[in-house]
């Protein structure tokens, strides 16, 4: 693994880490020290890879939507039937809401 592999694997990791927290608190609600003692890192190392807390926002809204989509894609080849896809896909999309919080901190 190359290190520009290395690299854009822990950007992907702590847009996941911020992606918790920002769907529980909110933008306003989440603090880039919250997001890097969650990520079991430092507050500079979460700099080194995003120049802001707005482009790590839209660093964790890209992950969100690239696992949304995943999930669609699973669900659309688990079926033939329109039907059921879109009775799974909407289950799936009621189920999004009910996950776990993150542990508070």
């Amino acid at each position: 693994m190359d290190n520009s592999t290395k690299r854009s694997d822990k950007a992907r990791e702590i847009a996941r880490a911020a992606l918790a927290y920002f769907t529980e608190k909110g933008f306003q609600g989440t603090s880039v020290e919250k997001i890097a003692a969650g990520a079991g890192i430092g507050k500079s190392t979460i700099y080194e890879y995003y120049n802001s807390k707005e482009e790590l926002f839209m660093a964790a809204i890209r992950e969100a939507s690239e696992q949304w989509f995943d999930q669609i894609g699973q669900i659309a080849r688990q079926t033939e039937d329109a039907i059921e896809r879109l009775e799974r896909i909407a289950h799936a999309f009621l189920e999004c809401d009910e996950e776990e919080p993150i542990a508070s901190q």
